[in-house]
């Protein structure tokens, strides 16, 4: 192998440089299949793959040959293709280090990464020509959003794994959870019941959190995500009725533990100010990204992309569906009622396609204003479109001082699990301090005197089995929908 060049050229007229690194592990990954070719499949590789035209035509052979049940050696490969140059098989198989199984995988992966980087580059390239005549911005961006999910998306199948790797990955997740390696609980929003009931969030879930105004739908999902970032996890918030300043504020106040009005009076909180240091120190780290300038669709998606590329995101959070909106006329133009159903689908493929949670807030109709018992059902989802078909949770919050300042619940919050695909439902209380803009386990006695005062039974049937800090676990499941 020490007499091939350095470097050389891709067949095509994109003039690419091809390290003698790839050449040599191209010439391995034929000379190894060749010996052995069980290693065929494990490589997961396609001629496209090749750069060197010789080894694209000899791995087309040994596939062919591989897939009728034949023997793919030297002999038979050269009778295959007759272009093949024999001398290079043979230097192949006789300069083969004859590696592992994960060697081979290892090298598959490799030469995949490495196409799939000449791919990409080939098609900015092409895009950066074409551009010139491009007529309007947003022309360019759809170009480059598209450029961004086929990159993420493409030869997906090469790489599709089969059952034995999913229950391989199951039995592996089980030993982990038994050993302790592993949590069953997904990022979490702070109330460790509700944690539990949820089981936290997870990659590819669309999870709602809905609420009528002043419950504090912003404040909930602020929370999770500043969680998220704080346990080193890469966060993106988009703020449609916030600045980026105002979240910030919120998650100062959350962190330090102080008044919301510290930051608006400080002189009169001088007690508190020591409080802030400390908090802005834990918080400057975070790995957030809060977006307060981006308000359709197609930009929230393509934003989504672009910092995935940089650095992958485990976290979206979108303040709220009903403020979106969309480049396209078609779709601008349907009734609110399609419009929000199309935004809620385009985030349940975001998640899908970039494997994480993504958590969307949601408007309730005021319809719910007119009953006795204002405590929310999936019914009452505003636009709800086929936002109860794409979550895979619903959160609710209900909020009791809001309607009666007199209320045994102030300060305390009913976050109620509407929807769960893989579980039960319920309902759990949790301390909810809005002047801290926080959510957390409630207090065990608050908790008793709460049902002690009787407001438990305004929740009808929702609960009746309560657990350590304040679970109610719902005995009617029939608004789930599964």
């Amino acid at each position: 192998m020490d007499s091939m060049p350095t470097t050389t050229h891709m067949p095509d007229d994109t003039n690419e440089v091809i390290t003698h690194e790839l050449i040599y592990l191209e010439t391995q990954v034929i000379g190894a299949c060749l010996l052995n070719n069980g290693h065929i499949a494990q490589a997961h590789l396609e001629p496209q793959h090749f750069t060197q035209a010789q080894c694209s035509l000899a791995w087309s052979a040994i596939l062919s040959l591989f897939h009728e049940g034949k023997v793919a050696d030297l002999v038979a490969v050269t009778a295959a293709a007759p272009h093949l140059e024999v001398a290079m098989l043979a230097e192949a198989q006789r300069n083969s280090i004859q590696p592992n199984s994960e060697q081979i995988k290892g090298w598959g992966d490799a030469m995949r990464q490495q196409h799939y980087v000449r791919q990409t580059r080939q098609q900015v390239q092409r895009l950066a020509v074409q551009a010139g005549s491009m007529k309007s911005a947003e022309a360019l961006q759809d170009a480059i959003q598209d450029l961004a999910m086929n990159s993420l998306q493409q030869d997906k199948s090469a790489e599709r794994p089969t059952m034995e790797d999913h229950f391989k990955g199951i039995v592996d997740h089980l030993d982990d959870l038994m050993n302790g390696n592993a949590h069953p609980i997904g990022l979490s929003c702070g109330v460790t019941d509700f944690d539990k009931l949820t089981d936290g969030l997870h990659p590819t879930e669309l999870i709602i959190v809905a609420g009528r105004p002043g419950m504090g739908k912003s404040a909930f999902a602020s929370q999770i995500s500043q969680l998220a970032a704080l346990d080193g996890k890469r966060s993106a918030f988009f703020t449609l009725e916030m600045s980026a300043e105002e979240v910030s504020k919120r998650q100062l106040v959350n962190q330090a533990r102080v008044h919301n009005n510290v930051l608006k009076y400080p002189a009169d909180h001088t007690h508190e100010l020591n409080l802030l240091g400390p908090a802005i120190n834990a918080l400057k780290g975070m790995d957030q990204v809060v977006i307060d300038d981006v308000f359709d669709i197609e930009d929230v998606i393509q934003e989504c992309y672009r910092l995935h590329a940089q650095r992958p995101l485990d976290l979206v959070v979108v303040d709220y569906l009903q403020l979106l909106g969309s480049r396209d006329p078609k779709i601008a133009s349907q009734s609110k009622h399609h419009e929000v159903a199309y935004y809620s689908r385009a985030l349940k493929r975001l998640a899908m396609t970039l494997r994480i949670p993504v958590v969307a807030l949601s408007q309730l109709n005021r319809g719910v204003e007119q009953r006795p018992d204002k405590r929310p059902l999936m019914s009452d989802l505003k636009e709800s479109g086929n936002i109860e078909q794409d979550a895979n949770k619903i959160i609710m919050l209900y909020r009791d001082e809001v309607y009666d300042e007199h209320s045994e619940a102030r300060g305390m919050c009913e976050l109620i699990l509407r929807k769960k695909r893989d579980g039960e439902l319920g309902t759990v209380l949790a301390s909810c301090l809005m002047q801290h803009y926080l959510f957390a386990d409630l207090d065990h006695q608050a908790m008793q005197q709460y049902y002690a005062s009787g407001s438990s039974a305004k929740a009808g049937n929702y609960g009746s089995t309560v657990g350590g800090s304040g679970a109610v676990y719902s005995a009617d499941a029939a608004d789930g929908v599964l």
